[in-house]
């Protein structure tokens, strides 16, 4: 993955429950998605808008810039969005709260390829990002049961 951009959202002291309450969630999201999430007012999309804002700061730094999940495409300031995202709310509490946030973009020719497929790599640089997590499994969020780990 050309691009993890994670952020922390609760404090560590935050952490009281046990960690089997803790869970991993990905999805790949489109624009319909994100017209869904507006209309049924999910909370899901505040996390995504809040991950959007800290990748879209990201863009006018070389440094730091966003690559696609698939490719070697850097977004930069002034083209258009990611066509699609790889979006994953990491350590989720029962409330529904995440501790950290990972975005990536997807441009407009790998979004040719289904969400199965971009799940899989995603999932599969996640772990080579995370090596010394211990069974890092992330719930895929999807209309059709797809598996990806």
């Amino acid at each position: 993955m050309g691009d993890l951009m994670r952020r922390p959202l609760v404090d560590a002291d935050d952490s009281k429950q046990p960690a089997q309450t803790w869970n991993h969630f990905g999805e790949i999201v489109r624009p319909d998605l994100l017209w869904r999430w507006t209309i049924e007012k999910n909370p899901t999309f505040r996390y995504f808008q809040q991950a959007l804002r800290d990748w879209d700061k990201r863009r006018a730094d070389p440094s730091r810039r966003p690559l696609c999940l698939t490719c070697d495409h850097a977004f930069r300031p002034g083209e258009n969005m990611p066509s699609a995202w790889m979006f994953v709310r990491v350590s989720v509490s029962k409330a529904g709260v995440p501790r950290q946030l990972i975005l990536v973009g997807i441009c407009e020719e790998c979004t040719a390829n289904d969400d199965a497929r971009l799940l899989r790599e995603g999932c599969a640089d996640l772990r080579r990002a995370f090596p010394d997590m211990p069974e890092f499994k992330v719930h895929v969020v999807q209309e059709a049961l797809v598996v990806v780990n």
